[in-house]
């Protein structure tokens, strides 16, 4: 895996993680595939923070998450990009937050999201707390996670 980032990067601007599939060639390890921005960033240049991970996938994941804030408005998400071996797969962007308090608002919302009731390469949840409480479920769908059930549910 590479890491790339914009040095005083655009607010749309995004940094990546590159993603390399390796293989034996003749007695030599070569690059069988490359993926030089399977996972992007958030915004400003910067690369997602990331591990990799085998809870939520039987093959190994990219657990990539990052935030944005604008006008005072915050918001933070992940992502999950699985290695198959066909290449990256990744998921709908997962919701974890929201906030607006920094903004000149009549109604202060802020919203946080912990990851809950993983079942391996078939579902998890994500558990809204804050102004509201909700659930949103993700489901393996087509080889990739996607939102079943979107409530209306950032504060921007």
């Amino acid at each position: 895996m590479t890491k790339t980032e914009i040095k005083d990067g655009c607010h749309a601007c995004t940094g990546s993680i590159g993603v390399y599939y390796l293989g034996e060639q003749d007695g030599a390890i070569t690059v069988t595939k490359k993926f030089d921005d399977a996972v992007t960033g958030w915004g400003w240049g910067a690369a997602p923070d990331f591990e990799v991970t085998t809870r939520f996938t039987a093959n190994p994941a990219i657990y990539s998450s990052g935030g944005d804030m604008h006008q005072g408005y915050m918001g933070s998400g992940a992502m999950l990009t699985e290695l198959t071996a066909a290449g990256p797969v990744k998921s709908d962007l997962i919701d974890t937050g929201s906030d607006n308090s920094g903004a000149i608002t009549e109604a202060v919302c802020s919203l946080e999201g912990k990851i809950a009731n993983i079942v391996r390469d078939k579902s998890f949840d994500v558990v809204m707390t804050g102004l509201r409480s909700f659930r949103v479920r993700y489901a393996k769908r087509g080889g990739r996670f996607v939102a079943l059930d979107k409530p209306a549910q950032s504060c921007i």
